[in-house]
């Protein structure tokens, strides 16, 4: 509808003129973070800032949302990581580098060398370690540590300068968001899609914009206007991973 059509435009136009980009400290959100924001204004202006109440829900014995360092570490291991699966995945296709199974090993050579030219350049991007300057990971969430959580981090968005933030997080983390702070009103309105945003994990890389309405000086709030951009959907269940999003 030309009413939906208007509201994706405006929230593109806000995504483009975002104040400020933060991000999970865990490898796999900041990997994500860097190469889908390279060259976004406020990613050149400002950086990228880590936020470590955006971390993936930690389960006992869930290794995969479970931190490994912090401060500068971080980005220096996400490179590694980064570099490491490049050629791991070049590796693993031998023999089918491309369509008209060209398997030239220079010119194999000058792929891997430009991937690692990029991981190289969106390292470069400026990053305020902020609260991952220490210890920013757990051991395990309980369900009270998860509303908390979300309390200090709406907190924090709310006060912080500006009125629109890009936030790179985990599918677990989300659904916790959606579960506990969509406006009633709005999803009774919106049913469907309400109880996806509650259930469902979204495609890797995927985007929700929405509105937070805070209310007085209470630690209260409504989201709502949810919409999916850039061609997010919801995944088909294939069976529960256990929070491998949030892997380190």
């Amino acid at each position: 509808s030309s009413s939906s059509s208007s509201s994706s435009r405006n929230y593109l136009e806000r995504f483009l003129a975002a104040d400020m980009i933060l991000t999970s400290p865990l490898t796999r959100a900041i990997q994500t973070c860097l190469l889908s924001m390279e060259g976004h204004p406020t990613a050149v202006k400002k950086g990228v800032t880590f936020c470590k109440d955006l971390r993936e829900i930690k389960s006992l014995g869930g290794f995969d949302a479970k931190g490994k360092c912090y401060g500068e570490a971080i980005l220096k291991r996400t490179e590694e990581k980064l570099k490491k699966k490049i050629r791991e995945a070049y590796e693993a296709n031998k023999g089918c580098w491309d369509a008209d199974g060209n398997t030239d090993e220079d010119a194999v050579e000058d792929k891997i060398k430009a991937e690692m030219e990029m991981v190289e350049r969106v390292c470069k991007t400026p990053v305020d370690y902020n609260d991952a300057n220490t210890m920013w990971w757990v051991f395990k969430d309980t369900k009270s540590d998860v509303f908390k959580r979300l309390e200090d981090f709406l907190s924090y968005i709310r006060y912080l300068p500006g009125t629109t933030f890009i936030c790179v997080g985990h599918s677990m983390f989300l659904k916790a968001l959606f579960k506990n702070c969509l406006c009633p009103k709005w999803a009774s309105l919106n049913v469907r899609i309400a109880e996806n945003l509650k259930t469902e994990k979204i495609s890797n890389g995927g985007c929700i914009a929405f509105d937070i309405q805070f209310r007085g000086d209470a630690r209260r709030w409504d989201i709502t206007n949810v919409e999916l951009l850039f061609g997010t959907v919801f995944q088909p269940r294939h069976g529960h991973g256990g929070g491998g999003e949030g892997k380190d």
